[in-house]
């Protein structure tokens, strides 16, 4: 993932455009992590390869994600600065944002599911 976050933020240093199609091409490193750590070495090669030719897909799935993101994280934070800075509101405000983080990345998994077809049997 260190790998994954600093390719994006020098693509994104350089022009923000760049940045989003390495956030694309990139976007199956952590499933790949999780599901083929065993069998794959290369995991940012796997996952650009597995984003092949979905790139506007997955960007147009993401969109949506990223923008109702960025909303709630404005409306959550506005709503905390006018309430009082209590722990119990700052931890309901993490809960949110945290569950509305999970949606992108069942929407990832699922992407994945979809483009990476079926799993070759394991070698004994």
């Amino acid at each position: 993932m260190f790998k994954v976050e600093v390719t994006v933020a020098l693509w994104g240093a350089l022009l923000v455009i760049p940045g989003l199609v390495a956030m694309v091409r990139l976007i199956f490193a952590d499933v790949i992590v999780a599901i083929e750590a065993d069998r794959e070495t290369e995991v940012l090669a796997r996952s650009r390869e597995l984003a092949k030719g979905h790139g506007w897909r997955i960007f147009l799935v993401l969109l949506p994600l990223m923008a109702v993101s960025l909303v709630g994280t404005f409306l959550i934070l506005g709503a905390f600065e006018e309430a009082s800075h209590s722990r119990v509101v700052m931890a309901l405000a993490d809960s949110v944002l945290s569950v509305g983080g999970q949606f992108t990345t069942v929407a990832v998994l699922l992407m994945y599911l979809g483009v990476a077809g079926p799993a070759a049997p394991a070698k004994a």
